[in-house]
């Protein structure tokens, strides 16, 4: 899937068709208010790859956002809350692949598991919130306010001069919106189709919405959503906007541009394997929780610490749950079902959280470049508003196993 996803993304590119949202937006976009809020719309329409998400957005929306007086910074840091945190909630992603991969790896339902952790994703869900509210309300501090000021009184948006995204990029000025949209939403309605197909739903095999999530395919519904939206993006772009032999060389391009990540994926299901099968590292961990005497409502959060500080200092989110996913679940599987979830959203939390502020992650620096903006100015400036929405997603995961027993008792 996220080799096909790759292609998608390269396809649409390749084809200008983010340019359609370019004049589209221009015409309604009137202050830097408006600039903020279109940029998280598009985001949103963009939400099934993270790099995708960056570069288009990031492309469309610079010249609009230099216009309104908005620092690179802010959009750098607009652009990284879209990213990561917007996509690792989207159930039709490529996040969403990997996860629940490692999720079935681990022996636990993954789908099933991985929707149920979304409304637990505490750090994505405020992290989202936080960028939106401090768009609507025009409020920023610590260095993205001295951006911020530079930017409205001073015209300095501090803007990278060596960035590449401005210097070679080339794309298309003909794009119109639909071509945008329709693609993204075949891969999400053919996919969905195909889950629930998979699931039993029209076979009646499945009676609710767990038992269809639970028996599903999620690999070959996400598959098969792309297949669709690469038949689509060959019928309305073909040979309108790309010859077949550019078209094709898109395909290619895209799946090469998925190879660390794929690469990155086997590494992560190898370590996995080793960790389960020759080190047992699940059974010594669970040990040693067992013997500390760790309460059972602590787990979520020290599994978001850990995977915080882990994905800090190696920068990569994929890495840090493929490695964690296996070893938390291990822990545990004899545990309440809501701690089972509350703990996959805390890996899930905590591995983006530490990406957020760390200066060797891949994706700051994809940020960085879609954004224009110079890579420290963008790391320093969006540190606070990550340990801000990281301090509130730590309170969840401590209060939520523990609000959820004292409803059981006063039920009871």
């Amino acid at each position: 899937f996220t080799s096909l996803l790759g292609a998608i993304s390269q396809i649409m590119i390749d084809a200008g068709v983010a340019s359609g949202y370019t004049k589209w937006s221009e015409k309604r976009i009137k202050n830097k208010k408006s600039a903020q809020l279109s940029s998280i719309l598009l985001s949103l329409i963009c939400s099934i790859d993270d790099a995708f998400l960056c570069l288009t957005v990031g492309n469309v929306m610079r010249p609009i956002m230099d216009k309104n007086k908005v620092s690179r910074a802010r959009f750098a840091y607009i652009l990284d809350m879209m990213a990561s945190p917007m996509v690792i909630l989207m159930p039709i992603s490529s996040w969403a692949a990997a996860i629940v991969a490692c999720m079935n790896t681990a022996g636990i339902s993954g789908m099933k598991i991985f929707l149920k952790s979304i409304p637990l994703n505490f750090y994505a869900i405020f992290a989202i919130f936080l960028a939106i509210l401090s768009s609507i309300r025009g409020k920023n501090f610590g260095i993205m306010k001295k951006f911020e000021e530079n930017a409205e009184n001073n015209n300095d948006i501090s803007a990278d001069s060596k960035t590449l995204s401005e210097k070679n990029q080339k794309t298309k000025s003909d794009g119109k919106i639909f071509e945008l949209i329709l693609p993204i939403l075949v891969l999400i309605l053919g996919a969905i189709f195909i889950l629930f197909d998979s699931g039993g739903f029209f076979s009646g095999e499945s009676k609710n919405f767990s038992e269809i999530m639970g028996n599903a395919n999620s690999s070959l519904a996400l598959n098969f959503g792309s297949l669709f939206s690469i038949l689509i993006s060959l019928i309305i772009f073909v040979p309108k906007k790309l010859k077949f032999a550019k078209f094709m060389d898109s395909i290619c391009e895209g799946i090469k541009s998925m190879t660390f990540i794929n690469v990155m994926l086997v590494l992560a299901w190898s370590m996995t394997a080793i960790c389960k099968n020759c080190l047992s590292t699940g059974d010594y961990i669970k040990s040693v929780i067992s013997s500390c005497s760790l309460p059972e409502t602590l787990v979520p959060f020290v599994s978001f610490v850990i995977s915080m500080f882990l994905s800090f200092s190696i920068g990569s989110s994929w890495a840090t749950f493929g490695i964690l996913i296996p070893i938390i679940a291990n822990v545990v599987s004899f545990m309440d079902p809501l701690i089972i979830a509350l703990s996959m959203g805390a890996i899930l939390s905590g591995s983006i959280s530490g990406v957020n502020c760390s200066p060797v992650a891949s994706m700051g620096l994809l940020t960085s470049t879609g954004s224009g903006c110079k890579h420290l100015d963008h790391i320093s400036s969006q540190v606070p508003y990550v340990i801000l929405a990281s301090v509130i997603a730590a309170v969840g995961f401590i209060l939520a196993p523990v609000i959820k027993n004292i409803l059981v008792l006063y039920l009871k």
